[in-house]
């Protein structure tokens, strides 16, 4: 060989080692990556026509849920081997879907305690059609999948050597019934609530008739019509329309964008809408070692020589009606403070407080720092019904002990699921 060849030829190794063996060599989590959307369209769309094949209603995208889905589809993109089976759904911190639906970031919505959270996941690793079959084939996703509870969704896709990367989390909120229209048949595909969480009169349930209004809010239809899972829009509507659902006791309003809010299927998705196409944040891009903070108790108990304080410091409304304070020989349940002004102590806001004590209500103690406004108070204590002074007392959830309170402590934290 010349010495001119032999010079290229070191020439292209050294090149080599300069460009391609640290692009081998970098983490996982260092190398570009940008998630495939018309992949996850395509995905989602298979998804829609399984359910309708099933007779279940077609899921809305959601953008929380997909930010949920990229969180974990970021994680395990990042690692050096993809995991399999249930371990796709582990995340950077050991938590599962359930725990990480109540991280701050995403905060999704529960029906009264944190367990009783409506939210799935599912994910695979290979072509569209493939990861359909294996769903369809794998109980525990085909269950989540044909969950008639769940109506909404959110999905990632990220390219990877055997195809895709795809994640979904489905779900649903109390109180949100979207409507779809169908791309073909331009009817109006109605949701209804079917979570198995929703058994109280605190949130709509199982619905059972509806009302039609166009964009200007004038009625489409007269008075109510029984619900039905589809309904033909009249002609001329415009752009918008809007469906109010009831149940005989409560009432929820769906706005429906008619060219945004389409049925996504195989061949038909949506105009891109720039709420859905997130960009990834610094929470959702965290290093595998980054911890989250953790979920925080929902309920503060303040208490002195003179009063008791209950707080809701969590930042969602809370179903405070099966609490209860125990000691002493005494129970101090939260159906005690039945007016609370305008809220609801099945729905009480994010930050506000009840507080007991007694003497009357010229002697009342100051509002503490911790809460927003005080809803509500009950001044006629009887000495003997001061618990918290004689001992450690319970803090009970639809009669589940949740927490113990020390006496002389001052301050105490309650789950409403119970210690994590």
């Amino acid at each position: 060989m010349s010495t001119v060849m032999r010079f290229r030829v070191l020439w292209v190794c050294f090149l080599l080692l300069l460009f391609v063996v640290p692009l081998l060599g970098a983490p996982a989590s260092q190398r570009r990556r940008e998630p495939d959307r018309q992949a996850a369209l395509e995905v989602l769309g298979l998804l829609n026509e399984w359910r309708l094949n099933e007779g279940l209603l077609p899921l809305k995208m959601n953008a929380t849920l997909e930010a949920m889905a990229t969180y974990q589809a970021d994680f395990l993109m990042s690692m050096t081997r993809m995991p399999n089976g249930p371990a796709m759904h582990v995340g950077r911190n050991g938590e599962g879907i359930l725990q990480r639906a109540l991280f701050d970031q995403f905060d999704w919505p529960y029906y009264g305690r944190p367990e009783r959270i409506t939210i799935g996941e599912i994910a695979a690793v290979n072509s569209a059609e493939d990861s359909l079959e294996f769903w369809h084939t794998s109980p525990p996703h085909r269950a989540t999948v044909t969950n008639p509870g769940y109506r909404e969704i959110g999905i990632i896709a990220y390219p990877h050597p055997f195809g895709h990367l795809y994640v979904a989390v489905l779900g649903a909120e109390p109180d949100v019934l979207p409507a779809l229209v169908h791309p073909e048949t331009g009817q109006l595909y109605l949701s209804n609530e079917y979570s198995r969480y929703a058994t109280w009169n605190t949130w709509i349930r199982e619905v059972t008739g509806i009302r039609l209004f166009d964009s200007m809010g004038r009625p489409l239809y007269g008075d109510w019509t029984p619900w039905s899972e589809t309904i033909e829009l009249p002609e001329g509507v415009g752009d918008t329309v809007y469906v109010l659902y009831t149940d005989g006791n409560i009432e929820v309003m769906s706005a429906v964008d008619l060219e945004r809010d389409i049925i996504v299927l195989p061949g038909h998705y949506p105009p891109p809408d720039p709420a859905l196409l997130l960009q990834l944040t610094p929470q959702a891009t965290l290093a595998p070692t980054a911890t989250p903070e953790p979920p925080r108790p929902e309920l503060l108990i303040l208490y002195d020589n003179r009063s008791i304080t209950i707080v809701n410091q969590s930042r969602r409304t809370l179903n405070l009606g099966f609490i209860e304070l125990q000691g002493d020989g005494f129970t101090l349940p939260m159906t005690t403070w039945s007016n609370v002004g305008n809220a609801n102590i099945y729905q009480f806001p994010a930050g506000d407080c009840v507080q007991a004590w007694a003497g009357g209500e010229f002697n009342a103690p100051r509002t503490p720092d911790e809460c927003r406004v005080r809803r509500s108070a009950r001044s006629n204590l009887r000495p003997n019904q001061l618990f918290w002074l004689n001992g450690d007392f319970a803090v009970l959830n639809d009669g589940q002990v949740i927490a113990t309170c020390e006496q002389g402590a001052r301050r105490c934290e309650a789950f409403l699921s119970g210690p994590p």
